[in-house]
């Protein structure tokens, strides 16, 4: 009504709002499309460009977040039903991993294999988690917490070489891949 009546701001004010509701309420395709309308009633506007790009984000993100609880939930099927973790966990997991370099850097069906063949552990504090020479492949993707990566110099104190939090892969064979 506002494009019909020849007031371009209100209108593009309006579209705004209700594309910004549909990336809030999830319907990415519904803001993307009603975005590239309003671009072409403000054309140069680079703010629209940026709501575009913001919408095609979190559906991305979606996207890897639809797969890699797939994935998740895919590892948890071979355990015993008392063993296996809740949605609620599931969940849990996914807000611990979603802005981590890991997640934003993998698409989402490397997502989806990598977490359906995991084995969720939470090591007792002191526990060793890997050590210097060991033949295990293991890789180890810090769900929440800190892994600390020491080294006994010989005096029998643990030395810090480096800590490894939220999102970070620890495995040699893993840095290599």
């Amino acid at each position: 009504v506002f494009a019909a009546a020849g007031k371009p701001q209100q209108a593009l004010d309006r579209f705004l709002f209700v594309a910004e509701s549909y990336t809030d309420d999830g319907f990415y395709d519904k803001a993307i499309a009603l975005l590239t309308k309003v671009a072409r009633l403000a054309p140069g506007d680079a703010s629209i460009e940026g709501h575009i790009r913001k919408a095609q984000q979190m559906k991305d993100l979606e996207h890897r977040r639809t797969l890699a609880l797939e994935g998740l939930r895919a590892s948890q099927e071979s355990r015993r039903e008392d063993a296996r973790l809740s949605l609620i966990e599931v969940q849990r997991i996914w807000q611990a991993l979603s802005t981590t370099e890991v997640v934003l850097k993998l698409p989402g069906e490397q997502l989806r294999r990598l977490f359906a063949h995991t084995t969720l552990v939470e090591p007792d504090r002191g526990r060793t988690l890997a050590e210097r020479g060991s033949k295990e492949e293991v890789l180890y993707l810090v769900a929440a917490g800190e892994v600390e990566a020491v080294y006994d110099l010989g005096d029998g104190r643990p030395t810090l070489l480096r800590s490894f939090t939220t999102g970070e892969v620890i495995g040699d064979r893993a840095l290599f891949e």
